[in-house]
């Protein structure tokens, strides 16, 4: 039996408003059950509003979307063999998620480009750029060969990453590179935005000799955003055959370590004691990760929770809306306007549907005066687009605890408005879930009272001796300063004594002492390695307690931070300087004065 000749399907994409093409995605299926041009099974490729695919003749169906706040259309069309036909599709935007009208645009904060994987075409950040416009991506952070630190890599110019992506931005999408931090699995995932050295912000990758609150503190002096992903999402892996066989160096870090736990921020407890949290969390929406979020907001930390995906893009997870930031009138969404939103908590995260959040018409991140008078209350929230996309329940959450539980049933748009009083220090988010089991929070709006008290970051007290450097004994003590440095700033300094060498201050944890005393060569080390909080961090990272994840989200993980961190004891021996050599006689003179 002759086979007949294929068709050809053409597509034309518009915006129903404007008639102007559309970037979108699109999904054909064949009466064989084919995809023809897919570039990611079960979801299609993406086109710039135009396309042209071979199908087999009979009827195809063709599925066009353009992100979650447009609507999907899905029709059947008839192909003739040898024939060509083309297939017009006016997508429409409704009005409630034009969202960018009110200032607030979709971001992808993280999207790694990556290799090899599951899609079907050349991983290019050309084409995860028109992924992004496709899914109605405003803004996304490509994180590519400059976004993984190597030890041996040489230092990662990031503005020339910047070109790049510029090269590749227009009105309708800003793209930027976004970095990471070390990675290392005892500590923590940590991202990073706007920063122009990767490599002095992650020298070294899965080290415990370098913890997150180092790259935290490079970062914000190169004035990035850093933020710290996998927070709760807990799973236990082997340490031996999953992290040790690919680093042989962490092999005494994990022994006696029957288990460990990836996709914990296990070094989150300290990072909160020694005041160096990151600018934002990275959260998915799981009551596990919400937790430990309000366990910090709890402590009196004004910290955002946005949405990223770790997934690359070669991997299966394309660009998506996962967090909304708001900005200024007149603003567009560009490296500086988002890291700035992120920053100052102007955030909404998100896996599906859309909630907004104000009080007397403020948004998320702003700070209110707790004077017990009547301020109104405004929540929105909106579904999306996608299927069982209605809403199941909205909440409106103070100080942890939700005082307001409205079932959706099936609504698709809700409205709360309501006069509420505040006499002290209080916080307050809204969150929405979907019948799908997708969900939205906003970040807090906060109410600041005459109750405040700040968060104070612990401090260790130091106690040690400086003597010389001498093989196989010790040497006479020495008179030399030690000094503590925070963010490149002297924050305490002591002398030793000369006749003991002995000496005491009181620094932060994640503090660095420098030594020096005349005739001898420098020393520095960092107190926290010689705190208990490592011992601390390892305990969580191997689930010591057995309660997973949830132990951070626990006042008492935090307690015992603060203790681990009450002392420390640190000796430096110092080596001679070596004498320099004088100068040969005249050199250097200048016999004519000039």
């Amino acid at each position: 039996m002759q086979q007949k000749p294929a068709g050809q399907l053409v597509g034309d994409i518009r915006d129903a408003r404007t008639g102007r093409p559309l970037p979108a995605r699109v999904k054909v299926m064949d009466g064989a059950g084919t995809e023809p041009g897919s570039m990611l099974a079960g979801v299609g490729f993406w086109c710039d509003g135009a396309f042209s695919v071979p199908v087999l003749p009979g009827h195809v169906a063709v599925e066009v979307s353009a992100g979650r706040r447009r609507a999907v259309d899905i029709r059947q069309v008839r192909v003739d063999p040898g024939r060509s036909v083309t297939h017009r599709v006016d997508l429409n935007a409704p009005e409630p998620l034009a969202f960018e009208k009110r200032g607030w645009f979709g971001v992808d904060l993280f999207r790694p480009v990556g290799t090899g994987g599951r899609l079907r075409a050349d991983v290019t950040l050309t084409l995860m750029a028109l992924a992004a416009r496709a899914e109605g991506v405003a803004f996304c952070g490509a994180a590519s060969p400059w976004g993984t630190a190597h030890a041996a890599d040489p230092d990662v110019d990031l503005d020339e990453a910047r070109k790049l992506c510029e090269g590749l931005s227009g009105e309708d999408l800003a793209l930027a590179p976004v970095g990471r931090g070390s990675d290392a699995p005892m500590y923590g995932s940590l991202i990073h935005m706007g920063a122009h050295y990767s490599q002095r912000i992650a020298p070294m990758r899965w080290d415990w000799h370098w913890p997150n609150f180092l790259a935290i503190e490079e970062a914000r002096a190169q004035g990035a955003v850093t933020i710290l992903v996998d927070v709760a999402a807990a799973h236990e892996v082997d340490p031996y055959s999953q992290i040790v066989a690919l680093k042989p160096g962490l092999a005494a870090f994990y022994s006696d370590a029957p288990v460990a736990l990836a996709g914990v921020a296990s070094e989150l407890p300290f990072d909160a004691v020694s005041g160096m949290l990151p600018d934002a969390l990275a959260i998915s929406g799981s009551d596990e990760d919400q937790a430990v979020w309000f366990r910090l907001l709890m402590m009196g930390y004004r910290i955002p929770a946005v949405h990223v995906g770790k997934v690359s893009f070669a991997a299966g997870m394309p660009p998506a809306e996962r967090t909304f930031v708001k900005l200024a009138p007149g603003e567009r969404p560009t490296e500086e306007t988002v890291a700035a939103a992120v920053r100052a908590g102007r955030v909404m995260g998100s896996t599906g549907p859309f909630v907004f959040l104000t009080i007397d018409g403020k948004d998320p991140g702003a700070v209110l005066t707790a004077d017990d008078a009547a301020h109104t209350l405004r929540i929105e929230a909106l579904s999306s687009t996608e299927k069982n996309g209605a809403i199941a329940r909205l909440e409106l959450v103070r100080d942890g605890e939700t005082v307001e539980d409205i079932p959706g049933q099936g609504q698709t748009v809700m409205l709360i408005e309501k006069d509420i009083r505040v006499s002290g220090t209080s916080w307050f988010i809204a969150r929405l879930r979907a019948e799908s089991g997708t969900v939205a929070w906003t970040s807090p709006i906060y109410f600041e009272g005459k109750d405040r008290a700040a968060p104070r970051p612990v401090t260790t007290r130091v106690t040690g001796r400086v003597t010389e450097a001498r093989f196989l004994k010790e040497g006479p003590p020495l008179e030399a300063t030690v000094t503590a440095f925070l963010q490149g700033r002297a924050i305490a300094t002591a002398k030793s004594d000369p006749g003991t060498g002995e000496y005491a201050l009181q620094a932060p944890p994640a503090a660095r002492l420098d030594v020096s005393a005349e005739g001898y060569a420098g020393a520095s080390t960092r107190v926290f390695f010689h705190t208990q909080a490592p011992d601390e961090i390892r305990a969580i990272h191997v689930n010591a307690s057995g309660r997973g994840a949830a132990v951070l989200a626990a006042a008492e993980t935090y307690e015992r931070m603060r203790l681990a961190c009450a002392t420390a004891a640190i000796d430096f021996q110092l080596a001679k300087a070596p004498l320099k050599k004088a100068p040969p006689a005249g050199a250097g003179s200048n016999p004519a004065g000039q």
